[in-house]
């Protein structure tokens, strides 16, 4: 495994939501690789410099997530040398998308067989967005079987806290701050993402997430807000351990870094707390992943993991059968 360097880390996008996050992050970070995948060419930007995927359905219409991991299949085993290549593998996406409910499980299970570190990142569907959360809750599932290093990102929560714009506009906004704030954390530095990994590292869940304050405001405000939005997803007494990020102004002290460290030891109880920083000419942020989560706001997304209490019957990956086997049939 590489010891200095993130040149072989594979970053992938896919659908809409996942593509939309790795354009924002490939802007901000010098990972080596980059992926989009998707059905669509609109989710793929002009201006990127990494490599695409599209997606062959070769039929139209609602088509089921098996049959879309039975069309896609031979396609991800084309790029599949190049994900078990790598050391890491990041996935973008948000699980209630068709597409990503198809082949993040796929992608996840193809790292876990190769020893391949997975990091699947979940941008989760908004409350409104009901028709998704089903799909969502199964993939997570799913994902969970194959992978201890799942970051959740609770998008109606960083909604609320976007001062009142079009919303085309603050769909745009919201994936250019989870890009900003995942870029903080991997900062293109193996140590760092090494950190990521031990903090996450979990048969549970961890949660994604941050506040910011301006250059006239002291960085507990950042810190509070990112405490705010962890606090509505999910109980943080239950939290086991935490990763703080400071990205601050050029007046960040260790003052600073104390206070903030300490408002999050008033929340999390006894939880290990890892933290680093940063300074930049930016407005202040404060990024926390918060690992070991038992329950979030998601867990009724699968009613049948909560009814079989995590222990679900049926965890295999499923795959469209062709109902024309050519079974010859006895004559008359």
């Amino acid at each position: 495994m590489n010891s200095g360097n993130t040149n072989n880390v594979s970053v992938l996008g896919i659908g809409n939501v996942g593509c939309q996050i790795l354009s924002n992050l490939e802007t901000k970070s010098d990972f080596g690789k980059f992926t989009y995948i998707s059905q669509s060419l609109e989710d793929i930007p002009q201006s990127s410099k990494g490599h695409f995927l599209k997606l062959d359905m070769k039929i139209g219409g609602s088509i089921s997530i098996p049959m879309i991991r039975s069309l896609c299949k031979s396609q991800i085993d084309e790029i599949s040398n190049s994900i078990i290549s790598s050391d890491y593998v990041i996935i973008t996406c948000n699980p209630g998308e068709k597409i990503s409910a198809a082949l993040v499980p796929l992608i996840a299970k193809l790292c876990h067989d190769n020893n391949t570190k997975c990091i699947p990142i979940l941008s989760m569907p908004y409350d409104h967005e009901t028709h998704r959360h089903f799909n969502a809750g199964v993939t997570l599932t799913k994902i969970k079987e194959f992978s201890s290093n799942i970051i959740l990102i609770d998008n109606d929560e960083i909604l609320e806290s976007l001062p009142r714009i079009p919303i085309s506009d603050a769909f745009n906004l919201i994936y250019s701050k989870i890009a900003l704030s995942l870029s903080s954390l991997f900062s293109n530095n193996h140590e760092r993402l090494e950190n990521l990994l031990e903090i996450t590292e979990d048969d549970k869940y961890s949660l994604l997430s941050f506040g910011e304050s301006s250059h006239d405001e002291n960085t507990n405000v950042a810190v509070k807000n990112a405490l705010q939005m962890l606090s509505n997803t999910t109980n943080p007494s239950s939290i086991s351990r935490v990763l703080l990020f400071l990205n601050g102004n050029s007046k960040l002290s260790t003052t600073d870094v104390l206070s903030s460290i300490n408002m999050i030891k008033g929340q999390v109880n006894e939880s290990q707390i890892s933290h680093n920083y940063s300074t930049s000419d930016s407005d202040t942020m404060a990024v926390l992943i918060s690992s070991g989560l038992s329950q979030t706001k998601f867990d009724d997304y699968d009613p049948l993991s909560n009814i079989f209490a995590g222990n679900n019957l049926d965890t295999d990956i499923e795959y469209h059968v062709n109902e024309n086997l050519d079974i010859p049939t006895l004559s008359d």
